[in-house]
């Protein structure tokens, strides 16, 4: 008799455990199907969504010229001092690399 009581304490316990982790279980389905509701009521307006989207971007690509805008920022690159600048700095530093090389071969 005088462990019986820690027997029905500690059962007490696990009993409560194993329902709290039930109703935890259940909680979380019951949340999941409403999602599961949702999500299929929703989903048609999305699918509508994703259309006008991907139409209206279709029709503004159409709309723009594209290949004109590109060879105009070419050739403003091109024209430009940043072009010039990089022209200089990559022969600087191909001098400097075959300078090392040679240095670095004696």
């Amino acid at each position: 008799m005088r462990n019986t009581w820690k027997g029905l304490f500690f059962g007490a316990l696990a009993g409560a455990a194993v329902g709290l982790a039930i109703d935890v279980l259940y909680g979380a389905g019951d949340q999941l199907t409403g999602a599961a509701r949702e999500v299929r009521r929703r989903a048609p307006d999305a699918a509508d969504w994703a259309v006008n989207v991907t139409a209206d971007a279709r029709r503004r690509l159409e709309d723009a010229d594209l290949p004109a805008q590109v060879r105009s920022l070419a050739q403003d690159i091109a024209d430009s001092d940043f072009a010039k600048q990089v022209t200089v700095t990559g022969r600087e530093a191909v001098r400097s690399a075959a300078g090392s090389v040679r240095n670095a071969t004696r």
